[in-house]
């Protein structure tokens, strides 16, 4: 991490990651949300081994308006939309959008399914208590 001079933060000319400023947000959310994804690890391996693909699709639709400030009601959009900043990215087509979301869920049960048949909890961000 480079230091920055007190004159460059007084003067507001530190540069900042806006992710940053997101993370609060996005622990609001998940914490909101308690009464759904449960507070321990096992509650939330267990609310991921129960999740539809609407439920996932809802969650993150939920998620990245609130990284992104967005606060009416929205879908998975992004039609057209370069994302990243190196070299950027595209999302994927609009119509391979629900396969794609199929297909992570499927996987991500499949991992929380090997979690619990194996007796253990892999703390990640999600699975953490925020």
């Amino acid at each position: 991490m480079t230091e920055i001079s007190i004159s460059e933060q007084y003067l507001g000319l530190a540069k900042t990651d806006p992710r940053t400023s997101a993370v609060p947000a996005l622990k609001d959310f998940v914490r909101s949300r308690e009464a759904i994804i449960g507070v321990s690890p096992e509650q939330r391996v267990a609310w991921l081994r129960g999740m539809q693909p609407a439920d996932l699709s809802r969650f993150l639709i939920g998620l990245n308006g609130t990284a992104r400030g967005i606060t009416e009601n929205h879908t998975m959009d992004g039609e057209g939309v370069q994302a990243g900043t190196v070299g950027g990215s595209i999302p994927p087509d609009q119509q391979d959008k629900e396969p794609i979301l199929h297909y992570a869920l499927a996987e991500v049960q499949r991992v929380a399914q090997e979690i619990t048949m194996g007796g253990e909890v892999i703390r990640t961000c999600l699975i953490v208590p925020l």
